[in-house]
């Protein structure tokens, strides 16, 4: 079961999961179809099991663990931590909406998991501004800025592997990192503002904003 799940992730990466059947994931395996159905039903079956059982683990570290630093270098840590989740599940960030809609199950599940992660930064954004750390925002704004963070990785990744298809994965990646930075500038004091752009351009990020 595990083998099929990292075959599975493996080959959807490599060729996006709408191009991956059972039958192909089964001869990769070198195992017969039945036993492929024997642990799932369809390929819409595996994507769900691989994001209940590996992927929201792994963002629960991301999202759910405590952040005790700075508001920029929290969000840069949080970013670059869901960056190099998204590209070990490249697949689901880049065909998101497609996945969802193929699978009412999980589109179920994913709008419940969108709620628990939006609370959990509206929460996150309450206590910066409630230690003075950024700029005072009503909570529709927090809600809507915490949505948008969450909109803004997938979208990025797949409208630069759209548009640029000569553009690595990683280099997607790093431009949903920049473009999520670029978004939070103005709720920054300018002196965090200038830390954010000096820890961007430590880590090779090359991003200006004022």
């Amino acid at each position: 079961r595990e083998k099929i799940k990292e075959t599975a992730i493996r080959l959807f990466n490599e060729k996006g999961a709408t191009n991956v059947s059972t039958v192909l994931l089964s001869e990769k395996m070198k195992i017969s179809p039945g036993n492929l159905y024997y642990y799932f039903t369809n390929k819409e079956h595996i994507i769900r099991t691989i994001w209940e059982e590996d992927m929201v683990p792994e963002t629960d570290a991301i999202y759910f663990r405590d952040h005790d630093e700075a508001p920029h270098l929290a969000m840069f840590h949080l970013l670059e931590d869901f960056s190099d989740h998204a590209m070990k599940y490249r697949f689901f960030y880049t065909e998101i909406y497609t996945l969802i809609n193929n699978d009412p199950k999980l589109q179920w599940k994913y709008k419940e998991r969108w709620d628990q992660v939006v609370a959990r930064l509206v929460s996150m954004f309450q206590d910066w501004e409630a230690r003075d750390l950024i700029r005072a925002t009503t909570p529709g704004f927090k809600k809507v800025l915490s949505e948008n963070l969450l909109l803004i990785g997938p979208a990025t990744i797949h409208a630069s592997l759209a548009l640029h298809p000569e553009m690595k994965t990683r280099d997607a990646l790093r431009h949903s990192v920049v473009s999520a930075c670029v978004m939070l500038c103005g709720l920054y004091s300018e002196e965090v503002r200038q830390e954010l752009m000096a820890l961007l351009a430590e880590h090779h990020y090359p991003v200006h904003c004022s």
